[in-house]
């Protein structure tokens, strides 16, 4: 995998890059860390422990950073989720001294992941607040096709396939708090009415967004009883 030259091309920063092939994990969820990890190339997965299975929570691409409370406070912290590395993966790895000590030693690069640290922080702040209107709806069916749609709006759009979304039943359910059988069969019914199109595993394709929406609650299962 080839080296980001910002990067490597300063000799402190070159040490602080850290390759990993698809499965390794970054950190685990509970353990104690300090350092964030901006990534450069490849794309990481976030795992939760939920009963005896670890589900997907979140993907994150590259360009944004994971771990950002290591900026913000001296001490270790334990990890919300366990990160793992999609696909091959180039990530830097800094601790609060070794970020401080940047705006010294090359402060433009400082600056720049200054910049993506709070454009990161900014989006997942906005994220939360989607997520807590999303929550709002009392009927089950309503949380998903707003999600569904979230997730859609947010996906970034190929000329040739459209959007694609990452559509995890036990992520979904953790997050919406949903039966996951539930969530299967709505899936299937947006499949079915060609609001979206499987394109790989819990991968699937959107032309219009808004066409989720159009499918409309009344179509969806109700959820089963407790």
């Amino acid at each position: 995998m080839g080296k980001d030259n910002a990067f490597s091309q300063n000799p402190e920063l070159a040490k602080l890059l850290r390759e990993c092939d698809r499965g390794d994990d970054l950190f685990l969820e509970g353990s104690v860390g300090n350092t964030v990890f901006l990534i450069l190339q490849g794309s990481v997965e976030l795992k939760k422990k939920v009963g005896n299975h670890q589900i997907t929570i979140g993907k994150v691409e590259a360009g944004a950073f994971i771990g950002e409370q290591a900026l913000l406070q001296d001490k270790p912290f334990p990890r919300f989720a366990s990160a793992r590395a999609a696909s091959r993966t180039l990530l830097l790895e800094l601790g609060p001294h070794q970020f401080s000590q940047l705006e010294k030693t090359a402060p433009e690069i400082y600056t720049n992941l200054l910049k993506k640290a709070f454009k990161n922080l900014v989006a997942r702040n906005e994220r939360s607040e989607q997520m807590m209107q999303i929550l709002r709806e009392y009927d089950g069916r309503k949380r998903f096709l707003s999600f569904v749609h979230f997730l859609a709006a947010q996906a970034l759009s190929d000329p040739k396939t459209g959007k694609t979304v990452r559509l995890d039943p036990a992520g979904i359910a953790f997050e919406l708090n949903c039966d996951e059988e539930d969530v299967l069969d709505w899936i299937q019914t947006l499949v079915d009415s060609e609001a979206i199109a499987e394109k790989g595993e819990n991968e699937y394709t959107v032309t219009d967004e808004n066409a989720i929406l159009n499918v409309g609650e009344d179509l969806l299962a109700p959820p089963r009883a407790a």
